[in-house]
């Protein structure tokens, strides 16, 4: 698997599990309409879920371009 591919993988991931967080923590009234405490919350859990989601997956795609570049370099020698 490519980096490209695992990274439109991870994206859909990220789309469920913020779908799934933002339920579950902020609306607490299903109705028709949103109250604005509930858009509140969707808005700062969006924010840190994705500002901790871009630092797990910058380190992550970091070891994972050290990682393939160790094997191309084995592969070469």
């Amino acid at each position: 698997m490519d980096l490209s591919s695992l990274d439109n993988e991870i994206k859909q991931e990220v789309a469920l599990n913020i779908n799934a967080l933002l339920v579950n923590r902020c609306i607490t009234k299903p109705g028709v309409s949103v109250s604005k405490s509930e858009q509140l919350c969707v808005a700062k859990c969006t924010d840190r879920y994705l500002n901790a989601f871009q630092v797990v997956s910058t380190a992550f795609f970091s070891i994972a371009q050290q990682l393939q570049d160790m094997q191309d370099s084995e592969d070469v020698a």
